[in-house]
């Protein structure tokens, strides 16, 4: 699989994914492989657990990703975010990012009840005009997260969140109204929640 992406041209949509993770062996050097090869990609698909793979692994090995227009992740986590914003920094053309299950995946670490993205994560500069956030339940680990987002896409046009089947009427309301008051840098960025 490696050598066939480091032969291809340009293949034009990429997905990289594990059903199971080790932690163990050269496993995560070959996700990091493969995604090397996925550099002309200009869709690039990454289940969680090669995401997760990766954070074994130093994140400026990541490469830059010149032709890298839509970037989709099932979910992420605390450990996972780090990667996330080394692709938003990479990639220059980029225009969406797709989360696929959610922003803020249940895993936990041992200082996650302290863990301040806008804080820990460094600020990025991109292209990205539209984020959609799948599974979205509104509690704070995932508002945090959006607050971070908000404040460095200076670019952002749609933020759309398609709220988990569990959302009542109620929490819908509440969290409409911490959404309102999330600051954005950039000033015609709508946020939709569907």
């Amino acid at each position: 699989m490696t050598l066939l992406l480091k032969k291809s041209c340009s293949p034009s949509r990429v997905e990289i994914g594990f059903h199971s993770y080790e932690f163990h062996g050269p496993l995560a050097e070959y996700v990091l492989d493969l995604i090397r090869g996925a550099q002309n990609a200009r869709e690039l698909i990454l289940t969680f657990n090669a995401l997760k793979l990766l954070t074994r692994l130093d994140d400026t090995r990541i490469p830059t990703y010149s032709k890298l227009k839509s970037l989709h992740l099932d979910s992420c986590c605390c450990n996972t975010w780090k990667y996330v914003t080394s692709w938003l920094t990479k990639s220059p053309q980029l225009e969406t990012i797709v989360f696929n299950e959610g922003i803020a995946d249940t895993c936990r670490t041992e200082h996650e009840h302290e863990w301040r993205p806008s804080m820990e994560l460094a600020p990025f500069s991109s292209n990205v005009k539209t984020i959609e956030v799948h599974r979205f339940e509104g509690g704070k680990m995932e508002l945090l997260l959006l607050n971070y987002l908000l404040e460095n896409a200076g670019v952002l046009k749609r933020l759309i969140l398609y709220k988990c089947g569990t959302m009542t009427m109620e929490e819908e309301l509440e969290v409409s109204k911490e959404l309102l008051m999330l600051p954005k840098t950039s000033t015609y960025c709508t946020i939709e929640l569907k």
